[in-house]
């Protein structure tokens, strides 16, 4: 699977745009996540994709689904943690299934750095972690706060904290693991 990825921008009418937000909401997504899930599985549904990569986006996609299920599952109360990322992490870390299915992904040891694709997800996750908590990164100065971490599959996560105009998406049907 290649690691690039193309900007796309288009107008939809707002009535379609309205139940699409209504959809993603339900659904536990930010509605730019929600219509790129469909555009992807219009795609690999459609058969327009080679059986890799099929399997490769099915695999990344169930990944980001169940680190966010984690992190929603850690915000137990309206609060945002500073260090949510680093938490969902280390909890996606101790789950077997989701460890086993990211090394697959990677095609590599976690641990290991320099992985492109390890890269890749772990911003992906790192941002969809943020838009399900209705979270706004920490500041500093103006810049993004960010800690380092030893002895995870993250080298740094940036700090969140709450946003008063967004309202945290609800914690909806943890997804399960990919078949092997």
């Amino acid at each position: 699977m290649e690691n690039r990825a193309a900007k796309l921008s288009f107008r939809l009418a707002l009535v379609i745009y309205n139940a699409l937000l209504e959809e993603a909401q339900s659904q536990g997504r930010a509605i730019g996540d929600h219509v790129q899930r469909i555009l992807t599985d219009y795609v690999i549904k459609g058969l327009l994709l080679d059986e890799a990569d099929s399997l490769a986006f099915n695999l990344r996609t169930s990944l980001v689904d169940r680190a966010v299920q984690a992190a929603v599952g850690i915000q137990t109360t309206e609060r945002i943690l500073r260090d949510h990322i680093k938490r969902t992490f280390k909890s996606c870390e101790a789950d077997e299934a989701w460890m086993r299915d990211y090394r697959k992904f990677i095609g590599g040891d976690p641990f290991q750095r320099d992985n492109p694709l390890k890269t890749s997800i772990n911003q992906e996750i790192g941002m969809s972690i943020r838009r399900a908590l209705g979270a706004t990164v920490a500041k500093s100065d103006g810049k993004p706060i960010k800690k380092p971490v030893a002895n995870s599959i993250i080298r740094s996560f940036t700090e969140l904290e709450p946003s008063a105009s967004v309202t945290p998406i609800q914690q909806v049907e943890p997804p399960t693991a990919v078949a092997q």
